[in-house]
């Protein structure tokens, strides 16, 4: 599918389970990819759970087997989700091997909190923690690896939550869209910037999905921290308003995590911040699943299966919404959709540019051309397609794999297992190279002065200090009354030294009971 639409590598999603190894997954993805898999690709590997364990097995990803990337999730509490002292201590682990952090920005403590006050609302029998619905999506094995999808040979699982909703009595697909408004991307956005910040690690973010959180990154990146960014086609080019389609199904296919967002200059927005270079990767999120999945949902739709098809579709929605609608040229399309990402992941110029030593991974492509898509020709799996009936101008006429012919005018022409298997390496100059040069200027330093050599004071027991006798010159001002509150009557002002009436006895103090300026009476 990926061929078919232009994309000649893909980047796939090795999810671990809480608890496994890490190795043991990366390994278990290659053995189901290897034999069938027809582009070129790579793999991240998610951080599902973090101990000293999980930092040695990533230290031997990246040495041994050619990754130089990792999911967190900030999301999905007690199954995926790192707390924020944890990631603090993965992106440190990041940094020190070289990798790239990449994150899903959702306040996961919020939506957890709501599913756990629903499922303290249903009472006794409920499943508790293992309430989550796990199904594997309807792509073919091996065809379905792309920027920033959850493989296809791992469970998906399922969104939980949004008490609010449901007591409402909203159980359709537009629960999605109202149990996760996107402050709460934008609050975890910019709460993962700073713990990236502080550990002087590159972030890249994935998924971004609305205004707010773009507004957030852009103010990041002004400010000069490293911030890498990505949105999906689905998020760039639609809207939430499909989740109010009168059709359950219709409806059903749009479910994602983060939602689609109801505001409709979300898209225009997205598709903007890619074209100034605020978001760098246009993705495709590539995770279909048939109508008969989704239907697990249709009485509650925190079981919907959360995931759309994309691959085959990507170049050329993009191509319409970003080139044929004015808000890009040519040169930047090539960046969004192909070199950008080369050059994070370190492959550039090996993939992402036409010169002599390169892959001569190549598509020739007609942007006069036009398409109309449609489930019923698309080879990307599912039974439902997020553009149908869309008119694209922008079709790839020949797609050619490191220099072989394996699409052409609509002939697929490549054998199951002649992909291969391209190993990402550490530190990509892209990500890093401003960070290592930045601690060599800006390395923090101590000031050096003359040691302290004056008294100190003694603690006499916790809470109090003995703080010496003051010195015969240091002025003090008196003593006030009423167990240390100051009489608002009484002068602060005072003579400092002896004085000519110091012989003459003070009156004691009367109590005035009549208001100032006397009492006053009635004339009758």
């Amino acid at each position: 599918a990926a061929l078919v639409g232009g994309t000649t590598m893909v980047i796939g999603h090795v999810l671990p389970d809480k608890d496994a190894s890490l190795v043991d997954a990366y390994e278990k993805c290659r053995g189901l990819a290897d034999p069938k898999v027809c582009c070129d690709y790579a793999l991240h590997v998610g951080i599902t759970w973090w101990a000293p364990k999980v930092k040695a097995e990533m230290e031997t990803l990246v040495r041994e087997k050619g990754v130089n990337s990792f999911q967190m999730f900030m999301t999905y509490k007690d199954l995926y989700m790192l707390r924020d002292n944890e990631l603090y201590q993965v992106l440190h682990a990041c940094k020190d091997i070289g990798a790239i952090a990449r994150v899903h920005a959702e306040n996961g403590e919020l939506v957890a909190e709501a599913r756990q006050q629903r499922i303290r609302g249903r009472g006794a029998g409920t499943r508790g923690d293992k309430d989550a619905t796990e199904v594997r999506s309807s792509q073919p094995e091996g065809q379905g690896l792309v920027f920033s999808c959850i493989s296809v040979f791992l469970s998906i699982v399922v969104l939980q939550g949004a008490k609010e909703a449901l007591d409402l009595g909203i159980t359709g697909p537009e629960g999605i869209e109202i149990s996760r408004p996107e402050e709460l991307e934008a609050e975890a956005t910019h709460r993962v910037i700073t713990i990236a910040n502080r550990t002087h690690c590159p972030i890249y973010l994935v998924n971004v999905s609305s205004i707010s959180a773009g507004d957030v990154i852009a103010a990041a990146k002004m400010q000069g921290k490293v911030v890498l960014a990505e949105t999906t086609t689905a998020h760039a080019t639609l809207t939430g308003l499909h989740y109010y389609h009168q059709d359950w199904s219709h409806a059903a296919a749009y479910v994602t995590v983060p939602p689609l967002r109801l505001d409709t200059n979300t898209s225009t927005y997205l598709m903007s911040l890619l074209a100034n270079d605020t978001l760098n990767i246009v993705a495709s999120d590539h995770r279909p699943f048939t109508t008969k999945q989704k239907a697990m949902g249709k009485e509650d739709f925190t079981k919907i299966p959360h995931g759309v098809s994309g691959v085959q579709d990507r170049m050329s929605v993009i191509w319409e919404r970003g080139v044929v609608g004015g808000k890009m040229d040519e040169n930047r399309f090539v960046a969004v959709t192909s070199s950008n990402a080369a050059k994070i992941l370190n492959l550039y110029p090996r993939k992402g540019r036409i010169i002599p030593g390169a892959d001569a991974d190549v598509v020739v492509w007609d942007p006069e051309a036009t398409k109309t898509i449609s489930a019923s020709t698309q080879v990307q799996g599912g039974d439902f397609n997020l553009y149908e009936n869309m008119r694209c101008h922008g079709v790839p006429l020949v797609t050619i794999s490191r220099g072989r012919v394996v699409y052409e005018n609509g002939v697929f022409m490549c054998a199951e297992g002649t992909g291969k298997f391209c190993p990402l390496r550490s530190f990509p100059d892209t990500v890093y190279k401003k960070l290592v040069q930045r601690e060599k200027t800006l390395k923090v330093k101590g000031v050096d002065r003359t040691p302290y050599l004056g008294e100190v004071a003694v603690v006499v027991h916790p809470g109090k200090k003995e703080m010496g006798t003051p010195l015969a010159d240091t002025p003090t001002r008196p003593v006030t009354r009423h167990g240390g509150m100051r009489d608002l009557h009484e002068s602060s002002f005072s003579l400092s030294g002896s004085q000519i009436d110091d012989h003459v006895p003070k009156r004691a103090s009367a109590r005035i009971l009549a208001p100032p300026g006397g009492r006053s009476s009635g004339i009758w």
